[in-house]
This record gives C-alpha cells, structure tokens and sequence, in this order.
C-alpha cells in the first residue's frame, strides 16, 4: 500500500480531475475520452455527506457542499486558505480489491488523520497496472467548522500504510517500518533509538544523512542542529576517517564496532589454527578429478585446503566458485572430514546441494540448529559458506565464534562486490583486508568475450567501459518513459521466447512494485499464447493474485514440511482446489504440490529483483533499469547471464549512456565500520592528537594478551589435534 497526500487550495479543480481523463503527459492539457473510449473512472462514493454517493452529479453536489463550508468558516480571522486534502491509495500490481474493501481503506485511512468525520468524495481509476484510489476531502472539520490539524500527516499515513499491510498479508515495504522508526526516535528526541535506527542497516552514516533525517521531522532550524550535536556527541558515537590521521568522514556506534571487533578476535583464532591441512598426496589425487582446474582455481583451491582454521575466497561473479568449492569439498570428504555447505538464501543453498553437498542449509538455519543442540561441529569438520558478503554482522558472528569454539575449519566464500545484506554486514570485506583471500578472477561464464572483459570492468568499478560496450553492440534498449520501457522489454521477451522457448530466462527489476507489473504484463503475453489455464484466485504474502497451470511460480518463503524453499521457483503443472502442484527448475527437476490455502508465500515467477538474482545463472537476462540501481545491484544484474542480456532503459532516468553508467556507478555504502579508522570527534576533543596520530584499522589484529582467556585455553587444546592426510 502506498499514499500520497496533497494540501492545497481549489477543491473544485481536484475534483474534476478525478472525474476526468487526466491530462496529456506532453502538452498538460486536459484530455477528452475519444469515441468509443471508456473512461478511466470505476465508481464513486464518498462519506460524511449524509447522502449516497453514486453519479457525477452526486460528486458535483458534494463539491459545493464542501466549497460552501470553506466561504462559511467560523474563523474570520484565521482562515483556512488551503481547504482541499487531496489523498491517494495504491495497492500493489496484482491486488484486486473489491469496492468495499477500497471504501474502507479509505476510511481507515482519513481516520488515522484525525479526520473521519470529514466530507469526502472517492473515484476508484483504472488508467495504470494497479489498482488505485482517489479521495478529495475538505480540511474543514464539518462538526466545529475550523481547519484538521494535519501536522505530520505523512508519518500518520506511512505508519497506517504499515500496519494495513500487516493485516492484509504482510509488510511488503520494508524500507517504511525503518524509517518509521527513525521518525519515531527523532520525534521523541531520543539520540540513543536515532543511533540504533541510522546503524540497523548500515554499519556507518554520515553527518549529512543525519541531517537530512532530522531536518525532514525538526522544522526549527536551531532545534535542529542543536538535536543533531546531542546526537553526535552520544556516548555512543565514534568518529571514523578514510585514511590515517584523516578527518572525519562518518560515524558509527561503540556498540557496532564492539560487534565487529568480536567477529574479528574469533577469525584471529581461527587462522592461528594449524591442524586442518590435507597431505600433498591428497590434494594431487583430489585434482585428477578435477583435471580442467584453472590456474586461479587451483591456487584458491591450495588456500582453502591449507592447514589454518580460516580460509577466505574472492571471487567474481561468473569466475567458477561452484566448481573451486566442489574441489575443496571432495578434497576435504576424500580425509575424512563432516563438510558442510551453508549460504544466506535457501536458492543458493540447494544449489550447493545439487553440486554434491550432503549437507547443505541456509546460514540461519543451521545456526538455529547448532543453538539448540540439534547439529554439532567439531575439529573434524569443515563449514563452507557460498555467497559469505551476503551475511549480516549477526550471523557472520555467529558462523565465525561457533567455528572457533567447537574447532571446526571455515572457508568463506563471496564477491563483496555484489549485494551485501539487508542490515549492517560488511563483514566478509573486512575479514579479506584482515586476512588476505584467494582471488579468483578469470569469469567463464559469459559466452562472449567482450562480456566478459565487460565484467571484469564493472568488478573494478569501471562502469563507464562496461556500458559503452554494451551500447555499442545495441544491447541497452532505450525508451522515453519507465511505461514504454517495460512495454519494450516485455515485446522482446516475447519475440525471443517465440524463438527459442527452451532457454532458461528470467526479467530482473529493483522493486516489488515493478516486479508485479512486469509479471502481470508477461502474464497476459501467456495468456494470449494460450498457455494457462483456468484462473483460479489465491490470497498470498503479496495479495490476491491468479494463478493457473503453464504460470511461471516463485516462492518468497519456506516451508520445509512440504519442501517448500525460499527463492525456488518452476512451472505450474496442475491446480486442483488450493492444492498446486510446481514443477520445479533445476538438475532435478522435481515437482511438488503445496496446499495455498495455508501457504501463501508465493508470487508469479517471470520477473524478480535483481537481489533474488545473486547466485542464479541463466541463458538469458532482461533488465529493467530504474533510478534505484547502484553498484552492486547493476554489477549482479550484468553478470548472470550465459548468452545474451539487454537492458531497458528510460531517459526520464538516464538521459544517455555517459548518465546510466554514473547512476549504475553510485556505491551504497555498506563497509563494515572497522574497516575505517577511529578519530575523536566530540566538542572539546582536539581530533588528531598525538595519542590519535597514526590511528588503526579497527580490524588490526588483536595482540595476544588482548585475547579472552578462552581463546588461549582452546588454542592450547587444539594444538594437540592431528594434522589432517596421516589418518584419523
């Protein structure tokens, strides 16, 4: 659910807006219906009228009642000047709500504006790909005849827009309950909740982020900078520069350094570790098998079979990590060790099934289990874990300690150039500063070679090249708006299907919002083609949506009784009541059947965000750009095709190819706040002094006497183990 909300003058002029046809979006002129067009309006009604409201002229009188009311104000002095609140609803791509269930949104939503009295007219429109709703209210209180206060109306409709989507199927914008929060801490003035919201999900921020969220709350500007100082000076709050002796350039908190700070004693005592290495005779008989090894594979290969408790990989996208990981498995089987693959999302991690792991889980997952006693690592154990620049500081905590107290050996495995996790992470960077990592970097994986020099441009952060060469091979497809961009994707997709319907393709977006859209565009391609079936109507995580055999199904969550995994997706090949039966993608190629009367994490499956995408490898890839893509995101988008990816792109967006290679360039900064060095910086200190002079990484290895007594008892214990290749 999304509102938008407009106070303004001219009650009149909004209301024949939503009666109309819009305007033309290239002359702003008011549009006519031509003959035989039907117009955009669904219904009306309203409320607070004391009278139905059914027809245009039922609106019309109700505008003059509400302009009637805003000449007749009981202030003469103190008048309303902007009388007209104008608010609208939009549901997400897909939903279908019926009238009733759109007039009580409305309703809901001018009552958590303190107006549900309030005269208002409704007109449902039916001019975009989803639905939507249109209230003009008056801002005159008809019962005492003065103006609503409306202070803070969008944190009022942000936070209702929150809690609708909790009760009707679950929060889809996860952004808003962050952002909420943060309001809510700067509304209380509360410098310690600011802190812990503004480091949720990054680990630093900077003085200007700061500002802006609290100027966006504080309208004084003195109380502003003087909230923002009591922010900066929290107890909490450290200072950090790019570069020895710098300035300061972003904070962070004690406690989020605290958190890092422990990830990196635990990996210290991990690569202290000397008793997992595997004999040369049995890395040369794991490497027959493996005989097409590339160099670069075969010296991360080396690194990860080493005989240190940590061993890190770094390797770009489309380079073969799957296959160096399977070496390092058979390897490490071959010895005798318990090998365990792990990864953030369950996708990634049945994929590592399928590559020949026996045990293979999500991170989450297995953490869960370790803490409940119901799996068990020891030295004889070797945990690898794909896709490692994806874990959050929580779970990369988790991974590292639980590998160093029950002596077991990690190898961590990542690209920290891709997307990173959700909330603060940064970890995997940080520990490949601290410790070194074997780079792998020759990519195999785009058939072309221009493609491929293409990715390795964009791995060192030169998108500029990166984009030329695909505007020179007519790759990036452009358009004059974000509407006619998706309508030229969606036709390419469906001349390149038509031709070759055997290949593996998906259509990556940025948003859910896009993604819905562009899956109920192809939907109707489908539709046309005559492949689906009979519709039949399901009530999922995302709202109601029409699913029928020959759909395209993605999971967006799990259920492990059914074998249902997070991020699997497939074919529908049979419904019958609310039992679906999936035939899924993949080596195995398996299908199950769910019951979508009680799960309902679902969503159609030819478009996804590009963060679904990490991992996957495919045919064919169609991007839809948007002003939300950065680095990272535009880096794995690019990368996981085989044969042919095109971008879609508006220039409402990106003017040209020289802007679209900027905006795709733009890093979201999500280092790990020890890989900056720590600087005072509160009023008073003098930064720089000469105790700060030469400041140190707050990774810098820990000195041994620094180390919790438990670190010295375990390493004392575990330098009796074996070593690994002359038997057990």
């Amino acid at each position: 659910m999304i509102p938008r909300i407009k106070v303004g003058r001219g009650i009149t002029g909004a209301v024949r807006y939503i009666l109309g046809e819009g305007r033309d979006p290239v002359t702003g002129d008011t549009k006519d219906l031509a003959p035989g067009q039907t117009t955009r309006v669904d219904w009306v009604g309203g409320t607070g009228l004391g009278f139905d409201i059914k027809t245009a002229a039922d609106v019309d009188l109700a505008r003059r009642i509400m302009e009637f009311d805003a000449l007749n104000q009981d202030s003469p002095t103190r008048r309303c000047e902007k009388d007209c609140v104008h608010l609208t609803l939009a549901w997400q791509p897909g939903e279908q709500p019926t009238r009733e269930q759109m007039e009580k949104a409305a309703r809901s939503a001018l009552k958590a504006l303190g107006m549900e009295n309030a005269n208002a007219v409704f007109a449902a429109h039916n001019d975009e790909g989803y639905s939507h709703l249109h209230i003009v209210a008056s801002k005159l209180n008809p019962d005492t005849g003065r103006a609503y206060d409306l202070k803070a109306n969008y944190l009022k409709l942000s936070k209702w827009a929150q809690e609708y989507e909790r009760e009707h199927g679950g929060v889809v914008c996860l952004g808003r309950e962050g952002a909420n929060a943060l309001r809510d801490a700067i509304g209380a003035r509360d410098a310690g909740a600011v802190l812990h919201s503004l480091t949720q999900q990054r680990a630093t921020f900077t003085a200007a982020t700061l500002e802006r969220a609290l100027s966006k709350q504080i309208k004084d500007e003195f109380a502003c900078v003087q909230f923002g100082e009591q922010v900066l000076n929290h107890r909490e709050v450290v200072g950090l520069a790019d570069r020895e002796g710098g300035p300061v350039t972003r904070y962070t908190t004690q406690t989020v350094l605290d958190s890092e700070r422990q990830v990196s004693r635990d990996a210290d005592a991990l690569v202290a570790g000397t008793w997992h290495g595997i004999s040369d005779s049995s890395r040369a008989n794991t490497l027959d098998e493996f005989a097409t090894i590339r160099a670069d594979q075969r010296a991360a290969f080396e690194h990860a079979t080493g005989p240190e408790g940590l061993a890190l990989i770094d390797g770009q996208a489309g380079t073969g990590k799957s296959f160096t990981i399977s070496a390092v498995r058979s390897a490490y089987e071959a010895a005798g060790y318990q090998v365990i693959g792990l990864a953030p999302t369950n996708a990634v991690a049945q994929g590592m099934g399928q590559d020949g792991f026996q045990r293979a889980a999500t991170v989450h997952s297995e953490i869960y289990a370790f803490d409940n006693q119901r799996t068990q690592w020891d030295r004889w154990t070797v945990v690898i874990v794909d896709e490692a620049a994806m874990l959050d500081t929580k779970m990369m905590a988790a991974v590292v300690t639980n590998a160093y107290e029950s002596g077991a050996k990690l190898i961590l495995v990542g690209d920290d150039r891709q997307l990173s996790s959700i909330d603060r992470g940064g970890m995997f960077g940080a520990l490949k500063d601290q410790h070194g990592a074997a780079a792998l970097s020759e990519i195999t994986r785009q058939y072309k070679q221009d493609e491929r020099r293409a990715a390795s441009m964009m791995a060192e952060g030169n998108f500029h090249d990166a984009i030329a060469i695909y505007e020179q091979k007519g790759a990036i497809c452009w358009s004059r708006t974000q509407e006619e961009s998706r309508t030229q994707l969606v036709g390419r997709w469906t001349a390149e299907t038509e031709v070759a319907p055997e290949k593996s393709r998906f259509v990556f977006a940025y948003t859910n919002a896009d993604v819905d859209l562009i899956n109920q565009d192809i939907r109707e391609v489908q539709r046309y083609r005559g492949v689906l079936g009979k519709d039949h109507v399901f009530e999922t995580d995302h709202g109601a949506r029409a699913f029928a055999t020959g759909d395209r199904l993605q999971f967006t969550a799990t259920d492990k009784k059914h074998g249902v995994f997070n991020g699997a997706a497939g074919h529908i090949t049979a419904i019958e009541g609310n039992a679906i039966t999936v035939q899924l993608d993949g080596k195995q190629a398996k299908h199950l059947t769910f019951d979508a009367g009680e799960f309902k994490g679902f969503r159609h499956g030819y478009a996804g965000t590009v963060y679904k995408g990490q991992g996957r490898t495919l045919d064919q890839t169609f991007l839809y750009h948007s002003d939300n893509w950065r680095s990272a995101a535009s880096y794995v988008a690019l990368t996981r095709h085989r044969e042919k990816t095109e971008l879609f792109v508006a220039r409402n967006t990106a003017p040209d190819a020289k802007q679209l290679a900027r905006q795709m360039a733009r890093v979201d900064e999500r280092r790990a706040a020890s890989t900056f060095y720590p600087v005072s910086h509160r009023l008073g200190d003098k930064a720089g002094t000469e105790s700060e002079a030469a400041p140190q990484p707050a990774v810098a290895k820990v000195e041994e006497e620094q180390q919790p007594k438990r670190n010295m008892e375990h390493r004392q214990e575990m330098a009796l183990a074996p070593t690994y290749g002359l038997g057990r």
